[in-house]
């Protein structure tokens, strides 16, 4: 997009809301008529710092909408896997411990997360 061509008269609220739920900043820009790159500064905090606050609370109310629907899925999730490393299954081994790894990182929160519970670069095995 040839840079003078830009919209300056943009829909903040519309801009916002893309940029919490997790677009992409050209599809963004492209959507909108802006520059990638001013929709780059504006979602990481470089540009218009009047709006981070709504940024802010517009990706907390997602991230809520995301949480309330995998609740609603991981009952069944749940069954599925256990069903899976059942005594009477039929999976191969890799895929029990697959499965098994599955559970415990529904049922526990924080294992998988950044910090002491992943192997950092240093204890990681190579890949083959």
């Amino acid at each position: 997009m040839p840079r003078g061509r830009q919209n300056r008269n943009y829909d903040e609220q519309a801009l916002v809301a893309a940029i919490a739920a997790g677009r992409g900043h050209s599809q963004i820009a492209r959507d909108l008529n802006m520059g990638r790159s001013t929709v780059s500064e504006i979602a990481t905090g470089r540009a218009r710092l009047d709006l981070q606050g709504p940024i802010a609370v517009a990706r907390r109310e997602v991230l809520e909408e995301v949480r309330l629907e995998a609740r609603r899925h991981v009952g069944a999730a749940l069954r599925r896997l256990v069903k899976l490393i059942g005594p009477d299954t039929a999976a191969p081994p890799s895929v029990q411990r697959k499965a098994a790894m599955d559970i415990l990182r529904l049922c526990v929160p924080r294992l998988g997360r950044a910090g002491a519970d992943r192997p950092g670069p240093a204890t990681r095995r190579p890949r083959r």
